[in-house]
Formats: structure tokens, C-alpha cells, sequence
């Protein structure tokens, strides 16, 4: 090839917030339209999915559509092709010991469960918020709220045009993941992309880390614990990532920067018990400081998230209370795993 810009891609193209992945997915009988969409670039359509799908089951439903201004809003269609995720399905050890998260060291999971299972499908119906799709689905997909025993469960459905060829005239902005949809893009493309000297950006479109707030905290060395626990102690706020969602995640454009923002949820505790603070870290999410002052846990991503730093000097001269670091999730064939949110 002598021109440097001009690139030969395979057909599908996909970019996680926080992770780059080129992992196996399933492809099966595709074949929608292809080329349908044109030479044009036209973003993703993002849905939260609905309620469950199960394997080879052929129907799924839809929940509300992002409104990123990074997202198409060109509604699903009969004959397009959908792109389906779960992002978050991973269970924990709820304990607030030591063995919280894997059971005995106090960070990670018990079982990813369906946690980055995807497929591409093609639609044959859609009537009112259910797709119809013309194949039966090989995985089983989820969205419920975190309880007192389970941990908070979602997926997304996008839709995903069918570009006959590309050529971009500008960056690409993956949708912010909002505890719903977003965090991904998915690029079909059947003749010859050229990317023009221009990227795909996902940084920071990933799971979000924590938000902050101001609480007395001194002494403190919890690994789960509610967030303003009348009387008790409370830590800071844990990460999001493949097992959960926290109430307050990072407001980047806070002034000082002293409180994060509301993560979204409505009716859901975002982790098991609503255990959403204290240095445990849940998955791939980082745990929250104990104490005057401690760090948060780095969000997991292929290695292991980093240990919060110790306290203040006014609270035990250093004591190591910071959260501890969201577990490393390696690749695993025929999963997508999007790197977890700092605590």
C-alpha cells in the first residue's frame, strides 16, 4: 500500500472506554445489509437493554435511547444490525471483612457470569420497544438492580451501521458510558475504511470512577460499608465496573472538585446491600479510602489497579487504609471487558 493513511481493516471494528479489546466475537450468520448505511459516517444508536434475553431465544427488549451528543439518534429498523453487550453481570463476596469481593482477599469477583459475553445480531421486526431479531441469540443478557444478595446487572443494544466503504473527516467520540448505554463503538464497514489520519477516542468513555464527598472518616478501616452510616463508619465511595455502579461517580468540571455528581441510578443501591463505600474493591472497580485523607484504589484493567496512599498524619501518622486496587481482568476469549473505575 503506498498510501500511509490508507488502512484494510477487518469488517468489525469495536473500541471499549477504558480498554481496547480484540477479543472473539461471535460472529454467526450476519449479513444484514451490508453497505446499506453508505460511505457517510453515521454513529452508533445506543439502548439500555430491558429486562432479560435468553439463549437462543430470538427476541430482546429495548430501554431508553442515549441522548450523547456523540450518538445517533436514527431509531432500530427492520434489517439493520444490532451489536449486544452485557457490561455488567459479575458476582462478589458481600462480606465486610476481609473476604469481601473474591472471598479472602478482599477485592475482585466469585464469578464473572455473563460479565462481556456480545454478539452481533439482525433485526427482522420491531414493534414498540421489542426486536425481533432473525436469529436465535447464543447468550443470555440481563438488566436488573443491585439487591441485597445480587449485584447490579446491565446491558446494551446498538445499532450499528453498515458503511459500504469510510473514510473519516474526523475523530470519533465514543459516547460516555452513563451507567446504561455508551463505552463502545462499533464500526461495520464491507469495503475499504480509511482512516484518514483521523482516531477513534474512547479515554475516559468507559466505567466512571468515583465521586467524592466530605465526611469525617478518622480511624476507619472498613471494606464495605453505606454510604453516610448514621453513627457508623463510612469510608469513601467505590469505583463502577463489572460488578456495580456507585451512587456518586467523578464530576470532572467540580469546582474545588470536592463532590462527585449522581452516577444515574434510580431505585437501584448500585452494589449489593448498598455497600457502595470503603476500601473493598468490587471486581474490577477501585475501593474507596478509609480515613483522614487515604487514597482510592486504581480501577483494574489488564494489570491490577494501584493501592490507595495512606492517611493524613492527623489521623494514626499514616495509617494504610486506602482502597485497595480493582482485580486485573485479563483477556478471555469471547469477552469484552471495559476497565473499571477508580475508587
Amino acid at each position: 500500500m503506498n498510501n500511509p493513511n490508507m488502512r484494510y481493516f477487518p469488517r468489525y471494528i469495536l473500541a471499549l472506554g477504558l480498554a481496547l479489546s480484540s477479543h472473539q466475537v461471535r460472529a454467526g450468520p450476519l449479513c444484514a445489509a451490508p453497505g446499506k448505511d453508505g460511505p457517510s459516517y453515521v454513529a452508533n444508536t445506543y439502548y439500555a437493554g430491558s429486562g432479560t434475553a435468553t439463549a437462543s431465544g430470538n427476541t430482546i427488549s429495548l430501554g431508553s435511547m442515549s441522548t450523547d451528543s456523540n450518538a445517533s439518534t436514527t431509531p432500530v429498523a427492520a434489517g439493520d444490525q444490532v451489536f449486544i453487550i452485557q457490561m455488567q453481570d459479575a458476582d462478589i463476596n458481600n462480606s465486610t471483612s476481609i473476604a469481601y469481593g473474591d472471598g479472602s482477599t478482599g477485592r475482585g469477583s466469585t464469578a464473572l457470569n455473563n460479565t462481556g459475553r456480545s454478539e452481533f445480531a439482525v433485526v427482522s421486526n420491531v414493534t414498540g420497544n421489542t426486536v425481533t431479531l432473525r436469529d436465535s441469540l447464543t447468550y443470555s443478557y440481563a438488566n436488573s438492580p443491585a439487591s441485597a444478595t445480587s449485584t447490579r446487572k446491565s446491558f446494551q443494544v446498538i445499532r450499528v451501521p453498515q458503511h459500504s466503504s469510510l473514510t473519516l473527516n474526523s475523530d470519533i467520540r465514543t459516547p460516555a458510558w452513563n451507567g446504561f448505554s455508551g463505552g463502545v463503538t462499533v464500526l461495520d464497514v464491507a469495503g475499504t475504511l480509511d482512516m484518514n489520519g483521523q482516531t477513534i477516542d474512547a479515554s475516559a468513555a468507559g466505567f466512571r470512577g468515583a465521586g467524592s464527598y466530605v465526611q469525617s472518616v478518622m480511624g476507619i478501616s472498613d471494606y464495605a460499608n453505606t454510604y453516610n452510616a448514621p453513627g457508623g463508619s463510612a469510608g469513601a465511595m467505590k469505583g463502577e465496573g463489572i460488578a456495580g455502579t456507585p451512587p456518586l461517580v467523578r464530576n470532572p468540571s467540580a469546582t474545588p472538585g470536592l463532590y462527585g455528581v449522581p452516577s444515574g441510578l434510580s431505585g437501584d443501591q448500585g452494589y449489593p446491600s448498598g455497600y457502595v463505600v470503603a476500601r473493598g474493591a468490587p471486581g474490577n472497580a477501585g475501593g474507596g479510602g478509609d480515613g483522614h485523607n487515604a487514597g482510592g484504589g486504581g480501577g483494574g484493567n489488564a494489570g491490577v489497579g494501584g493501592m490507595g496512599g495512606q492517611t493524613f498524619f492527623y489521623d494514626g501518622g499514616g495509617r494504610d487504609a486506602g482502597g485497595l486496587g480493582g482485580v486485573a481482568t485479563a483477556p478471555v476469549i469471547g469477552r469484552l471487558l471495559a476497565g473499571g473505575g477508580g475508587g
